[in-house]
């Protein structure tokens, strides 16, 4: 932490951010996605042709799209319920290709339509764009307006132009997806980003309720404005913002499958643009076999929708010890110097096994897609690969955020210590009485 900075951290000694999942291909036969499950491997050729050489975003976009369309499916753990959305954080310098990476993926689920019951598809699906938020446009604001006539005879006002406040419920009340790009108030020091990331990470509980108090308004005014919220986040921000050591002990950061993507090297940067040349010159020739790719996406997020739109039993009794395997190596793997930051760890990876989970959720439903579902007792079972899959992103993506976090953060000890030296030297330096 002290002494690191962001280019110093060894990135090439993460397992699997090597050859096999580091593409440098100009060519479009992508040899690492024949080690995807074939549901992902559409997207994720179409995400490398838009984001070059970001297999942990791609896998971070694609489970926060998933997430909406699973959002319903809930699983129990130590009998608290967890649902299947997977709100995300991209963080990496600017060019990297993490709003091009991100705009692929939320097209792709505006295109898609879900599930209505009998009457088939329904309306698209409702993804918001931003680069600012405030807790009014999430949560709900007052609209006042003067009384009319029919206001009166309804019983709403006394007489016509009182004041009427009507309440209006935020964009967490309808929004499927909200895309925050250069996302501020993730690391902002403003007195009312610490209130945006605390309506967010109650918002992503299963069992949300999102309130507002507004009493004292107007006695004509609902004493409070709640609702139940299914929206589900991607949000970016670039690395020259670094947060604050108490940013990482928040809950909401904890609940966030993060991917913080290290700086280009220059042999990539090379490869990049040779790929983005190539890219641009291709596509005229396979403009229609990418958009049958892309049309392939879409309807198989329309058919998962379709399939589990009804919640159904996820039982992962067979991948139980899996799990916590998985989280035990973590924990015993994840040692820094710092034991400020290896708190900051802990919490974490207290986190980790919902968000395998998660994951694993995902793998399953989309392995079993074409499976029938009884109707009385609808059921999945997760397996073991769903497990594995999961665990390896969930783990790549804490890895590569907390490498990130220990080498932007300033240590608290460190500074504690740094204060003790400096006191001390002033004391030397002084005249005795």
């Amino acid at each position: 932490m002290e002494d690191d900075t962001w280019d110093d951290v060894a990135w090439g000694a993460l397992p699997g951010w090597g050859p096999s999942f580091a593409p440098g291909h100009v060519e479009d036969d992508i040899e690492w996605l024949d080690s995807l499950p074939s549901h992902m491997r559409p997207f994720a050729a179409a995400f490398d042709r838009a984001s070059y050489n970001n297999v942990w975003w791609m896998f971070a976009v694609w489970h926060a799209v998933l997430g909406v369309i699973l959002r319903k499916q809930r699983t129990r753990v130590g009998g608290v319920e967890i649902d299947a959305r997977v709100p995300v954080l991209l963080i990496g310098r600017s060019g990297t290709g993490k709003t091009r990476g991100v705009n692929l993926g939320t097209g792709l689920l505006q295109e898609a339509h879900h599930f209505a019951g009998p009457m088939g598809l329904g309306d698209p699906y409702q993804v918001s764009h931003v680069t600012s938020v405030t807790d009014a446009s999430l949560v709900g604001w007052v609209n006042w307006r003067r009384a009319t006539k029919r206001d009166v005879e309804a019983g709403d006002a006394r007489t016509p132009g009182d004041p009427i406040a009507a309440v209006e419920p935020g964009a967490l009340s309808w929004l499927h997806l909200l895309h925050v790009d250069e996302a501020g108030f993730v690391w902002n020091r403003s007195e009312n980003a610490p209130n945006l990331r605390a309506i967010l990470n109650q918002t992503f509980d299963a069992d949300n309720s999102i309130g507002k108090l507004l009493r004292g308004m107007s006695p004509l005014v609902k004493d409070q404005l709640a609702f139940r919220s299914e929206t589900s986040l991607i949000a970016e921000v670039t690395d020259a913002l670094a947060p604050r050591f108490a940013h990482l002990l928040e809950g909401f950061f904890q609940r966030l499958l993060i991917s913080a993507r290290p700086p280009p090297t220059k042999e990539e940067a090379r490869v990049n643009r040779q790929r983005e040349v190539w890219i641009n010159r291709a596509e005229p020739r396979r403009r229609r076999a990418w958009d049958e790719e892309r049309e392939g996406v879409v309807l198989f997020l329309e058919e998962t929708s379709k399939r589990y739109s009804q919640p159904v039993e996820w039982d992962f009794s067979q991948v139980e010890d899996n799990i916590l395997a998985e989280v035990a190596k973590v924990e015993s793997e994840l040692a820094f110097p710092s034991p400020s930051f290896q708190a900051v760890v802990g919490g974490f990876t207290a986190r980790l096994s919902d968000r395998i989970r998660r994951l694993a959720l995902h793998h399953c439903a989309a392995r079993t897609l074409k499976e029938p579902l009884d109707n009385l007792h609808p059921r999945r079972v997760v397996d073991f690969d769903d497990v594995q899959l999961a665990s390896l992103v969930a783990v790549e993506c804490l890895r590569s955020f907390l490498k990130y976090a220990y080498a932007a953060v300033p240590d608290p000890e460190a500074g504690a210590r740094r204060a003790i030296r400096s006191r001390a030297a002033d004391d030397r330096r002084s005249p005795p009485a």
